[in-house]
């Protein structure tokens, strides 16, 4: 919980989005599909969704 107060200035420089691309092991190309997965910041809505979501204000999509 403390990595964001401890690396402040590096997140502050840190482009606005980032990415990662990932190769699916051959051992579990059966049983894993390539996909997005996004994070998302909710800016409406506010109190009724701090009750129903613990990542709060973010939701991860996966597509």
């Amino acid at each position: 919980m403390n990595f964001m107060k401890d690396n402040r200035e590096l997140l502050e420089k840190a482009p606005s989005g980032m990415y990662a691309v990932a190769k699916i092991e051959d051992s579990i190309k059966d049983e894993a599909q390539p996909g997005v997965i996004f994070a998302l910041r909710q800016l409406k809505g506010v109190e009724q969704s701090k009750e129903q979501n613990p990542l709060f204000p973010y939701y991860l999509v996966y597509v």
